[in-house]
């Protein structure tokens, strides 16, 4: 049973594009993890429109990649690192935004994201996949 978000994904269950800022997201990385610590580009990579690289001293390395679709964020650090990405994305998205949910590589756990969520609610909110009728109640996923 995995209760955290290990190479998160922040997306909609609609599919609906995010309409993630990507200057807006990079100032957030910025402001959390040190302007020295953060570098944002345009990708090289297919199908991802920017790569933020965080390298913090204190903390392992870690990648945030914008799809070029608009369709999702993804995040390959910590689990702790992953649900401060999530938060961020949260934060970057528009006001009048679809359904977001942050959710882990193996979709074994996910979260809804909502406005002003902080840190200890996401943690609280995890969807633990693994016990039995998690999405019954849920249209998005039944």
């Amino acid at each position: 049973m995995s209760t955290s978000l290990r190479e998160v994904i922040v997306a909609s269950p609609s599919g609906a594009v995010l309409d993630v800022d990507a200057g807006d997201l990079v100032a957030l990385a910025s402001a959390r993890w040190g302007a020295h610590a953060v570098t944002s580009h345009a990708s090289d990579l297919p199908n991802t429109a920017v790569t933020i690289r965080v390298t913090p001293d204190d903390e392992p390395g870690f990648q945030i990649d914008v799809a070029a679709d608009g369709q999702s964020v993804s995040a390959d650090g910590t689990p702790e690192q992953n649900a401060e990405v999530a938060l961020l994305v949260s934060r970057a998205l528009p006001a009048e935004r679809p359904r977001v949910i942050a959710f882990d590589q193996g979709w074994t756990v996910h979260v809804d994201l909502t406005a002003g969520m902080t840190l200890d609610e996401l943690r609280s909110r995890l969807v633990d996949h693994s016990v039995p009728g998690w999405g019954a109640d849920d249209p998005d996923f039944q």
